[in-house]
């Protein structure tokens, strides 16, 4: 399910920013963004350091194609953007944003890289058992990937996803291929998959409960 509080986010250089217009709408912002963005800026914000202008376009109700600025700023400047504002709303999209930066930050490091490469070495075999099983088509493993999501918590796509969370659902492929005998049926598939998670997020609350 998609977030509501949900931005789009570009990386450049290793950094990360969002659209000043779309976090302007996000906010509700009452006054025009023409005198609101600036009024920002005061703030102690740099240009071409903290935020740059971007020249956009947009086709109008008549079908022509007009050009208007936006400005590309940084996910620490949103932040404070959303802090300035005063409100629930502004808090909301603050402790969104500190989210995004904490995932950001949590991707480069070694741990990080190493799940992920181990996810995608796993994903490649639980893939050709797929097949061997009968999978086709690409919306057969998309159904069976959000299956097995569910009984792990995780609702992430996985490049957005946590280092536990790829090393959750990495388990749970890795043990699904196991479960996944040349007798098991193409109907049966998604239940044993389903099995796999259900089997790993148990042996996860288990390991917690003892270690508490």
């Amino acid at each position: 399910m998609k977030n509501e509080l949900e931005l789009t986010v570009t990386t450049r250089r290793n950094i990360q920013s969002v659209s000043a217009r779309e976090l302007y709408e996000k906010l509700k912002i009452k006054t025009k963004f023409a005198d609101w963005f600036p009024r920002m800026c005061e703030y102690g914000f740099i240009e071409n350091e903290d935020y740059k202008a971007v020249s956009q376009k947009k086709v109008t109700a008549q079908g022509n194609t007009s050009e208007y600025t936006d400005y590309a700023i940084s996910v620490d400047m949103a932040k404070q953007i959303c802090m300035l504002q005063r409100n629930a709303m502004g808090m909301q999209y603050r402790r969104y944003l500190l989210d995004i930066e904490k995932r950001w930050k949590e991707k480069q490091t070694v741990e990080y890289k190493q799940a992920r490469q181990k996810s995608i070495e796993v994903r490649k075999t639980f893939t050709d058992t797929l097949k061997a099983h009968g999978y086709e088509k690409q919306y057969e493993y998309i159904n069976t990937t959000k299956a097995m999501k569910k009984p792990l918590g995780i609702t992430a796509r996985k490049p957005d996803m946590t280092e536990s969370e790829i090393k959750k659902i990495t388990a749970a492929e890795y043990l699904a291929e196991a479960m996944l005998a040349d007798e098991v049926g193409y109907h049966e598939v998604n239940p044993v998959c389903i099995d796999a998670s259900v089997a790993v997020e148990s042996a996860l609350s288990r390991r917690k409960l003892l270690s508490a």
